[in-house]
């Protein structure tokens, strides 16, 4: 039933990390309280209405995920979370934790998935998803309308990336850890955000974790047999992360990449 192809992404660029490692966060799932905005305001607010096509997440995979953030903190803090705790920060129940967490000042920070067994950083797949239907985005917009390609309609593309097309592995490792200071502590780039609110501008400030240009995620990726995308159109997407990559601030060129992929026969 399926086509499958081995893909290797070696950033040329360093990527920024994109978990937040706030446990005020953590608490409520992002992507879970983000589909609850979108189901209750998709009518009158059609700038969301973009999200409605991402891909439900199941409660294990959101647990999984905040046990991953765990395994990141417990490195960050130096401390190993008792079996009671991390069962009560997946249940949302994380007061205790918060309270650890005051004098870490990690508010803006953002972080990796952790492979504890590895002890190396990690991505989601939804991260390789999401890349892809923003390569279908930007590419697409630069085809003649009608032209008969497996790229001339964007939606109909990024709906076939939904249902097509699926990683094997949930969740992605480097072969390559953080940057570290001297200290062996992780390294955090530090940026100012400007926004214009409704009091007017404001700057924030953000701190993300980095993972250093060279370093490299192999994973597989499966095809429904007789789709349009194939390895010609997976090659085009995935050129496209040489001008945008993964992760934060990608915009500004971090996370850019080069790859590799062929056929599993």
């Amino acid at each position: 039933m399926f086509d499958k192809y081995k893909v290797k992404l070696t950033l040329i660029r360093d990527q920024l990390g994109t978990n937040p490692c706030d446990p005020n966060v953590l608490d409520i799932h992002i992507l879970k309280r983000q589909r609850k905005l979108i189901l209750q305001n998709s009518e009158v607010n059609k700038e969301i209405n973009k999200y409605l096509d991402q891909i439900p997440i199941a409660k294990e995979k959101g647990e999984e995920e905040i046990k991953k953030l765990l395994d990141k903190l417990e490195k960050l803090m130096g401390y190993e979370f008792t079996k009671k705790e991390r069962e009560l920060a997946i249940a949302g129940e994380l007061d205790k934790l918060k309270e650890t967490f005051k004098e870490l000042k990690l508010s803006g920070t953002t972080i990796f998935f952790w492979d504890a067994k590895k002890d190396l950083p990690c991505i989601g797949d939804h991260m390789i998803y999401g890349f892809l239907k923003a390569a279908a985005e930007a590419i697409g917009r630069t085809l003649p309308k009608k032209n008969g390609k497996i790229l001339h309609s964007i939606s109909y593309t990024q709906s076939l990336i939904n249902q097509h097309l699926k990683c094997e592995e949930e969740f992605i490792t480097f072969d390559k850890d953080v940057k570290r200071d001297e200290n062996d502590n992780s390294s955090f780039l530090q940026r100012s955000l400007r926004a214009m609110t409704a009091q007017g501008p404001r700057v924030t400030l953000a701190k993300s974790e980095i993972v250093p240009k060279g370093a490299s995620l192999e994973f597989t990726i499966k095809v429904l047999t007789g789709s349009q995308i194939d390895l010609k159109s997976l090659k085009k997407l995935f050129s496209y992360g040489e001008m945008v990559g993964l992760g934060q601030w990608r915009n500004a060129g971090y996370g850019q990449f080069k790859f590799t992929i062929k056929e599993i026969k």
